[in-house]
């Protein structure tokens, strides 16, 4: 579901911690995934809460990460959307998170913004046929990562996508996929991902993966993080 939606806002953000359990965090930007002063970048709000227990087992995080004008403008989108997380602290070794989210788009085109080139690996790429109305896509994950010595720890992560339009992937259809990831930390600068995830969509008659050929697919990926 992350591959869907809003990865990088560029604006100002305040967060105000109001005391040990409660912080609000307000924020204006030019919108999903643009710089300010392009064509289509849009002044676009964000408003969360986050709520901490006492014991510090459990958390909600709650609000709009986009709220805007929500129209489909120059081969890009500029949705509006809304999510929560919730984490779990089982014990020190065993930890859960959930998150949600609703986004949604006015006269969307059917796969999302406009790739710069063919699509190679994926779903979606834009420009496709404009959708009129409001288009949305509903998404979850659930991470529950298990630590297995100080310096590693195991991730199984599952997510759903709901395209209701095929606004998002150029495909009308539900996603589903189940990772088994590994972690591990060779210093405190630089850690090692790797992984491996199925892919499959719900409707039989839909063929999303390679180039609309299968309805179901195989990734390993690996990355390392170096801090600095």
């Amino acid at each position: 579901m992350f591959s869907y939606d809003p990865f990088t806002e560029t604006g100002i953000q305040a967060t105000i911690m109001l005391n040990p359990q409660w912080t609000i965090e307000f924020a204006l930007d030019a919108g999903n995934d643009m710089n300010i002063g392009t064509n289509s970048s849009r002044l676009t709000g964000q408003a969360f809460v986050r709520y901490v227990a006492k014991n510090n087992n459990n958390s909600l995080w709650l609000g709009f990460n986009e709220l805007g004008r929500g129209t489909y403008e120059n081969s890009h989108d500029n949705l509006n959307h809304v999510a929560g997380v919730w984490g779990h602290k089982f014990s020190n070794s065993v930890h859960m998170m959930t998150e949600a989210y609703y986004e949604w788009e006015r006269d969307a085109a059917l796969g999302g913004s406009a790739s710069d080139g063919p699509v190679r690996y994926g779903a979606g790429g834009g420009q496709g046929t404009i959708i009129p109305g409001i288009s949305g896509a509903t998404g979850f994950v659930n991470y529950f990562n298990i630590q297995t010595s100080p310096k590693d720890y195991l991730c199984i992560r599952n997510d759903y996508l709901r395209d209701m339009n095929g606004w998002r992937t150029g495909f009308q259809t539900s996603y589903i996929s189940h990772t088994l990831g590994f972690v591990h930390h060779f210093a405190n600068w630089l850690t090692f991902r790797p992984e491996i995830r199925y892919d499959y969509n719900l409707d039989n008659d839909v063929t999303p993966y390679d180039l609309g050929t299968k309805k179901n697919q195989f990734v390993a990926t690996m990355d390392m993080i170096v801090r600095f």
